[in-house]
């Protein structure tokens, strides 16, 4: 109950982010963080700890991860502490023609902290796969 009720707090969110970005992109970009700090206090308490339960007792996918068919991009974090690179590494392996991008430099927010660089990933995969099919 107490977690569930517990309001966003500097220092949970502050260890949040220190886990979720490269520290490279933490002294390098005062206002992003910022931004993200003033998102993640204003966030639901309630919603917050539903989604961490969710997170928690989803069901490990693992095993269907060769079922997979559709051309898929894997992208990571070269310093991606949640998904760290060998689960990566792991998950592209475990998925037929999967490619690998890791990122430089990059935390776990990859998308955040090298925005550029993952769009055009994304986009130069969808457009070799379109093409094909």
């Amino acid at each position: 109950e107490m977690a569930r009720n517990k309001e966003p707090n500097l220092p949970d969110v502050n260890a949040f982010l220190g886990i979720s970005l490269s520290r490279k992109f933490i002294e390098r970009n005062p206002p992003s963080l910022e931004r993200l700090r003033t998102q993640l206090m204003a966030n639901d308490p309630v919603g917050n700890y539903y989604a961490q339960i969710a997170v928690l007792r989803r069901e490990c996918i693992e095993a269907q991860l060769c079922g997979i068919e559709s051309p898929t991009l894997v992208v990571v974090g070269e310093k991606d502490m949640p998904t760290p690179l060998p689960c990566a590494q792991k998950m592209a392996a475990e998925i037929p023609n999967a490619q690998l991008m890791v990122v430089p430099e990059s935390g776990h927010l990859t998308i955040l902290e090298a925005t550029d660089i993952v769009a055009s990933a994304i986009d130069e995969h969808l457009t070799i796969h379109v093409e094909r099919n």
